[in-house]
C-alpha cells in the first residue's frame, strides 16, 4: 500500500511544493538522484550523429565536461568551450558570448544544444541564465542549464528562464540531505527523452517514465522535502527572509576579508556573488594544487575551520581563493578566525611552512 498509494502521494506533494518555488510547472518536474543523473539522461537521450556541435563554457562544472568528452569518445561529436574570461559583467558575459557562437556557426553545423550553469561551483559566478537562453534561442539552440548551485541561493522562475532542460539541486542550499536533485523539461523536449536505465513504464510518457514506483529505489530522501521546507516557513521566517540574511552575512564576510586580507573579491558585484563569494588570498599567486590540499587540511585538523579553497585564473594569474558558503549559521566571527589564521601563515604557502605547521599542531 505504501508504494502504491501513499509514496506517489507523498512524492506529488514534494513536486508541488519545490515546483512552486522554483516557478515551474509540476508536469513538467521530476525528482533525480543528483544533477549528474540528470545530465546524463539528457545527453544520453539525444540521437547523436558524427560530427553534431555541443557548446559549454569553459567554467562549467567539471563532471558536465566529463560527460561531454563521454560524448565525443563514443559518438564523435564535437564539443566546443566557450571562453568565459571572469570576472565581467552580466551584459558583458552575453556580448562575449553572443561574439564567439558568431564564430562558431560560421565554421560548422548549428550547435545540438547550448549548456551552462546557472551558477558556476568553481568560480561562484551568478549568470544571467535567461538572457543567455534568449540568446541562444535567437540561433535556434536548444539549452540546458545546469542550475545545481541555484535553488535556495537565488531566486529562480523556470518558466522565464524559458530553456528546455533545467536542473537544480535541493541539498546545496535547501537544508534536504544529498540526493536530491530535479529536472524540468519544457514539453517540446520531452519527446524522446528516457531514463538511464529502461523503465517498466516504457512507451508511457515523461511523468510514467520518470514518475514514483518507475525505478526500485530509496525514496526516503525525497520525503524530506516537505519538512525541510516546513523549517524554513515556521523556524527561518520564509524562503525571502534566508535569501537576504545570507546575503547580508555574504557582504560581511567579503568586508571582514578584505579588510584584513588586502585584496579584492573576485565577483566584483554582490549581485555576481549572492551568498558565495570567492575571496583571494593575500600572497596566493602561483600556489601548487598540492599546497592548496594541505592548506585545507591544515585549516581543518589543526584549526577546525571547514573552508573551500580554489585555485582561479584571475587576469591571467593563477592565484588561490577562499570560496565562502554563507548559510543560516555562517557568524562573522567564524569569518574573522578564517582571515586571523591565514594570515598567521605568513603567506608562506609554497615554502613547507603549512606542512610543517599541520605536523606541529598535531603532535602538540
Amino acid at each position: 500500500m505504501f508504494r502504491l498509494k501513499t509514496l506517489p502521494q507523498a512524492l506529488r506533494q514534494c513536486t508541488y511544493e519545490v515546483s512552486e518555488f522554483i516557478h515551474a510547472d509540476p508536469n513538467n518536474f521530476q525528482f533525480f538522484i543528483n544533477a549528474n543523473t540528470a545530465t546524463s539522461t539528457i545527453f544520453k537521450s539525444i540521437v547523436w550523429r558524427p560530427g553534431d556541435r555541443v557548446v559549454i563554457f569553459d567554467v562549467d562544472y567539471e563532471a558536465t565536461v566529463h560527460a561531454c568528452n563521454w560524448l565525443r569518445k563514443y559518438y564523435a561529436i564535437e564539443v566546443i568551450e566557450l571562453p568565459i574570461d571572469l570576472p565581467l559583467t552580466r551584459e558583458e558575459i552575453v556580448s562575449s558570448v553572443e561574439e564567439n557562437l558568431k564564430k562558431i556557426l560560421q565554421t560548422g553545423p548549428l550547435p545540438r544544444l547550448a549548456n551552462f550553469c546557472h551558477v558556476t561551483s568553481r568560480t561562484g559566478f551568478i549568470f544571467p541564465a535567461k538572457e543567455l537562453t534568449a540568446l541562444f534561442h535567437k540561433y535556434k539552440i536548444p539549452v540546458c542549464i545546469d542550475g545545481a548551485q541555484a535553488p535556495g541561493h537565488i531566486p529562480i522562475n523556470v518558466n522565464d528562464i524559458g530553456a528546455e532542460f533545467y536542473i537544480g539541486t535541493l541539498h546545496k542550499w535547501c537544508f534536504t540531505p544529498q540526493g536530491t536533485a530535479f529536472l524540468v523539461v519544457r514539453p517540446h523536449a520531452q519527446c524522446g527523452l528516457t531514463p538511464l536505465t529502461v523503465p517498466l513504464r516504457y512507451g508511457g510518457g515523461f511523468v510514467a517514465e520518470f514518475g514514483a514506483g518507475a525505478a526500485h529505489i530509496d525514496y526516503a530522501h525525497f520525503l524530506t522535502i516537505t519538512q525541510s521546507f516546513e523549517f524554513v516557513r515556521q523556524v527561518c521566517g520564509g524562503w525571502e527572509r534566508v535569501m537576504e540574511y545570507c546575503s547580508e552575512t555574504a557582504k560581511q564576510a567579503v568586508q571582514i576579508l578584505e579588510q584584513e586580507w588586502h585584496t579584492t573579491v573576485f565577483q566584483g558585484d554582490p549581485k555576481l556573488y549572492g551568498r558565495l563569494p570567492i575571496v583571494p588570498l593575500p600572497n596566493g599567486i602561483f600556489v601548487k594544487a598540492s599546497v592548496i590540499k594541505q592548506i585545507m587540511a591544515y585549516l581543518a585538523l589543526c584549526q577546525n575551520i571547514t573552508a573551500f579553497l580554489v585555485c582561479i585564473k584571475i587576469k591571467g594569474v593563477p592565484t588561490v581563493c577562499v570560496r565562502l558558503s554563507c548559510q543560516v549559521w555562517t557568524e562573522p566571527n567564524e569569518v574573522r578566525q578564517l582571515a586571523q589564521v591565514v594570515l598567521d601563515l605568513g603567506g608562506a604557502y609554497n615554502t613547507g611552512k603549512v606542512a610543517t605547521q599541520m605536523a606541529s599542531d598535531l603532535l602538540l
